[in-house]
């Protein structure tokens, strides 16, 4: 198949969902909110684009929807399709099946920001398509590596995937939680997968960096962390998917951040300073532990502003960076080329750190929250501008 596809933008995953992901992170951020605000309809079940653009209300379950089921889980699924054949030891997904992968994302986006013009049933039933797909791709690999632990990226992904539903259901009145009940949901399940994958690549990285630098030492894992960890992010997220504000869902928020403050005190984190895609990664593991500390600190008394903060410190904080930190590394990896960020790569995760800072302080100035959207981005545009060729070129030789 991969020989009728012999483009090098066919070849790995990363490739096509990069640059698509990129690309429409900052038309997720203010584009669709505004064609949603601006398309009309009678708000009948069959018009749900409609019915969501209905008020202003709506604009946040737009804004999130996109950026999880949208960009996100674009990044994602390059990043999962390229990682797991390489540590499972399977064949890597390319050619003809990766460009229809990318087609049912793409066609999706298209029939949101076409609006009516493309029937809203069809957007919802290609859109819903999508992480069917993706696992139905990973599977068979996954299925025969020899690790079984790598097959735990399933239930996050069946997570994710009703988590849109419950979006589509919300929007039709189906369901009990409103338009963004779903679209925070998601959010949820993919703090879970921070947790799993930040928490694995960031020592991994973080050991070789050190070892690169003559360094005879080893971050170790500790069994009753990592499960703990794990555990208690699951927790976290039912609690406060079904009990949002409750005692549990305080608990287990205080609980995942001190586990993960446990984890983080043995990566070393200060002697990684130097190098910039990694210390980028600790700083992003550090806002998801703060996103965490947001939502125990809420408690009972939990109100509407709390949840936003809550959210945008992991969104725009942790996932926004250590997302931006993986792309570049595996871009230039994977590509042939040493993973050592160039001066303007680096000012670009400069950029894409001050946005959670700005995110904070735009609750006491608001002038600051356009700051804020433009820090999280203009990096992805940065990105494309000094990676964009990277993936559309044949690979160096390695």
């Amino acid at each position: 198949m991969t020989r009728r596809f012999p483009q090098p933008l066919w070849q790995a995953p990363f490739r096509p969902f990069f640059l698509l992901g990129a690309l429409y992170a900052p038309l997720a951020l203010i584009l669709v909110p505004v064609i949603a605000n601006v398309t009309s309809g009678d708000g009948s079940p069959d018009s749900w684009f409609s019915h969501w653009s209905a008020g202003s209300a709506a604009l946040p379950a737009w804004h999130m929807h996109e950026l999880v089921f949208g960009y996100s889980v674009a990044i994602l699924c390059g990043f999962l399709l390229t990682a797991l054949p390489s540590w499972a030891g399977t064949p890597e997904i390319g050619g003809a099946r990766l460009a229809c992968l990318c087609g049912v994302w793409l066609a999706a986006r298209i029939g949101y920001l076409a609006g009516g013009l493309v029937p809203a049933v069809l957007t919802m039933v290609i859109d819903l398509a999508f992480l069917p797909c993706l696992v139905g791709l990973l599977l068979p690999g996954l299925l025969v590596a020899g690790n079984r632990r790598y097959l735990c990226v399933l239930p996050i992904l069946t997570w994710l995937f009703l988590s849109n539903v419950a979006v589509y259901a919300n929007a039709v009145g189906w369901g009990p939680e409103g338009l963004a009940g779903g679209g925070r949901a998601g959010v949820y399940g993919l703090m879970i997968m921070f947790n799993l994958v930040g928490g694995f690549l960031t020592p991994v990285f973080t050991e070789t960096a050190l070892r690169d630098r003559g360094w005879q030492g080893n971050v170790s894992f500790v069994p009753v962390l990592e499960w703990t960890a794990a555990g208690s992010m699951v927790v976290f997220a039912l609690s406060n998917v079904f009990m949002p504000g409750s005692q549990l869902a305080a608990a287990a928020a205080f609980l995942a951040a001190a586990v993960n403050v446990a984890r983080m005190a043995r990566w070393r984190s200060f002697s990684v300073i130097r190098v910039p895609l990694v210390a980028a990664m600790h700083v992003a593991f550090a806002w998801f532990i703060a996103a965490l500390i947001v939502h125990g600190a809420a408690g009972p008394g939990w109100t509407e502003p709390d949840q936003v903060l809550g959210l945008h410190l992991f969104t725009v904080g942790a996932l926004g960076l250590m997302k931006l930190a993986l792309m570049i590394r595996i871009t230039l990896r994977h590509t042939g080329r040493p993973p050592h960020p160039s001066r303007a790569m680096m000012a670009v995760l400069g950029v894409m750190a001050l946005a959670p800072v700005m995110r904070i302080l735009g609750d006491f100035y608001p002038g600051l929250l356009a700051v804020s959207a433009l820090a999280w981005g203009l990096p992805f545009l940065g990105y494309l501008a000094l990676c964009g060729r990277y993936l559309i070129r044949r690979s160096l030789p390695r």
